[in-house]
C-alpha cells in the first residue's frame, strides 16, 4: 500500500506548532469547539486516544460520508489519525527538532493495494503533492513566518 508524503522546515517553536495543527495541547483539546469542528463529534477518550466521528462531504452532489477516527496525539511530537470504518487513508503528522527549527512530516497511509495504489501514488507525486502542499502546508507555514517575522 502506498505512502504519500509531504514534508518542510518550519521556524517555531515545537509546542506552540504542535498545538497550531493539532488543536491539541499538553492537557487536550484547546478549544472544545474548535476541535469538534477539525475532528468531529468525540465519541470515546482514553487518554490522549479519542475515538471521533465526522461527516465529510468529498463532492456537492453526494450524500456526507460518516467517517470514525481514532486520534492518537503524542505532545508535542505527533498525531496518529485512523479511519475506523472506511478507506479513508490514515494520516500521521511528525514533529522533530532540526538545526533550529522543525522538520514537520505528514504522511497517509493509503489503503489501496495493487494498480490502483500505484496509480495513486503515481497521481499524487506528479499532481496531487503541490495541491495537497499549497492547500496544508503553505497555509501553516506562512502563519508561523509572519509571526517570526512580526517578532512575536
Amino acid at each position: 500500500m502506498p505512502k504519500l508524503r509531504l514534508s518542510t522546515i518550519v521556524d517555531a517553536p515545537i509546542e506552540e506548532f504542535y498545538r497550531h495543527v493539532t488543536g491539541y495541547g499538553a492537557d487536550g483539546p484547546i478549544d472544545e469547539e474548535a476541535f469538534q469542528k477539525e475532528y468531529g463529534k468525540v465519541l470515546e477518550t482514553d487518554g490522549d486516544t479519542l475515538v471521533t466521528q465526522e461527516e465529510i462531504v468529498r463532492y456537492a452532489d453526494e450524500e456526507p460520508e460518516r467517517i470514525t477516527w481514532r486520534c492518537t496525539f503524542r505532545y508535542p511530537a505527533g498525531r496518529t489519525q485512523e479511519a475506523l470504518d472506511s478507506s479513508w487513508a490514515h494520516r500521521t503528522d511528525s514533529l522533530r527538532a532540526v538545526n533550529g527549527g522543525i522538520l514537520w512530516s505528514v504522511q497517509w497511509d493509503t489503503r489501496i493495494g495493487g494498480i490502483r495504489g500505484i496509480l495513486q501514488w503515481l497521481f499524487f507525486r506528479f499532481r496531487g503533492r503541490k495541491k495537497a502542499y499549497v492547500e496544508l502546508v503553505e497555509p501553516v507555514v506562512a502563519t508561523f513566518r509572519e509571526k517570526h517575522d512580526s517578532g512575536s
